[in-house]
């Protein structure tokens, strides 16, 4: 991709769109079209534009962050999250000129939700975990692994029976928040205290499932619509969930 400071990116455009000569255009109006390797993408991703324009001779971009090119086929490395539009604009042989635009979503990965694929109904020594057999209380806790001082803690479902597994629990926008670039914490935990007296975990025998790594090097994510998926599983695959996220502003 080529790339020119802003007063360079005004030269470049008023020439190109500079008519040749007195002429008056002639030939075939080009007709334009451009696809794009995603419709989301995070900082720092490259995105590759794929030009379908028929009769055209030369191009000239906006990515709709201040970056241009003359390239038939470009790519482009957004940095920052936010909404861009890009337009193509192509022009014949003999003048004739014409343009089209779209749009593409830089963005962060916003938890929207948990899948329980598959949950112990036994504690590491093979016991029931309430002692009345009703069944586990889950309590899972997302945290910066730094940080533990203000996690994000959802109780998730009491007295849990084998038929509702699996089961899916969605979070309320307000309750939703990004990933950021660290370790995270993410642990599922045997809930018996009263939720809102939970703290960080130091009975490890109430613990289904413990994770810490970045979410933004694993997981897999759907580019064209943005959603996304992390899947945290134990050695004996006991316990396996899986966070939902969506790239967004």
């Amino acid at each position: 991709m080529k790339k020119l400071s802003f007063s360079a990116c005004i030269i470049a455009l008023a020439a190109f769109l500079v008519a040749c000569g007195d002429d008056e255009p002639s030939g075939p109006v080009p007709t334009v079209e451009f696809s794009k390797d995603r419709n989301f993408s995070e900082p720092g991703g490259t995105v590759t534009f794929t030009n379908n324009t028929t009769d055209g001779a030369e191009y000239f971009w906006e990515f709709g962050d201040g970056g241009i090119s003359q390239d038939e086929n470009p790519t482009h490395t957004y940095l920052e999250t936010g909404d861009y539009t890009i337009t193509l604009r192509a022009r014949g042989s003999g003048g004739q000129e014409a343009s089209m635009t779209s749009t593409i979503v830089v963005g962060s990965r916003f938890v929207t939700g948990v899948n329980f694929e598959t949950i112990p109904f036994t504690d590491p020594d093979g016991m029931a975990w309430d002692d009345d057999d009703t069944g586990p209380d889950l309590a899972l806790w997302i945290d910066i692994t730094s940080n533990n001082i203000d996690p994000r803690i959802f109780s998730v479902i009491t007295d849990l029976t084998p038929t509702q597994v699996p089961f899916a629990r969605g979070l309320e926008v307000q309750d939703q928040f990004p990933f950021t670039d660290e370790n995270w914490s993410f642990l599922l935990i045997e809930n018996d205290e009263p939720f809102n007296e939970i703290t960080f975990v130091d009975d490890q025998d109430a613990l289904m499932l413990a994770a810490g790594i970045n979410p933004l090097d694993f997981g897999l994510v759907d580019y064209q619509s943005g959603q996304g998926i992390l899947t945290l599983i134990t050695n004996d695959e006991s316990a396996q969930i899986d966070i939902l996220f969506q790239v967004r502003n």
